[in-house]
């Protein structure tokens, strides 16, 4: 019962996430909307309960967990991406990279 109402929760978030940016771009910039889009993506991010927990042979829920958690799973990947691209450019002189 308790992943129910974290799935729910999270979509609600994520709902609220796409609204927010959609009034975002057509209303024109505001401050409040500028925070309550990344807040929103990464709280359904983390509320949204773990693989594991729940049970197995829900297609739908697999389909829409894919969908709540693409926005930070892209922001990850692309910030890891970056990381790479930066670890080869910075370079100290006894040859090992940012690590």
């Amino acid at each position: 019962m308790t992943d129910f109402i974290r799935e729910v929760v999270a979509t609600m978030l994520f709902v609220v996430a796409i609204v927010a940016l959609y009034i975002l771009f057509s209303a024109g910039f505001n401050l409040i909307f500028c925070l309550l889009i990344p807040i929103s993506f990464v709280s359904a991010y983390f509320i949204w309960p773990k693989r594991e927990s729940r049970e197995k042979g829900s297609t739908a829920l697999d389909i829409l967990e894919a969908i709540v958690l693409f926005p930070v799973e892209c922001f990850i990947w692309i910030s890891r991406l970056l990381y790479r691209l930066l670890g080869f450019l910075v370079i100290d002189k006894d040859g090992s990279d940012l690590d």
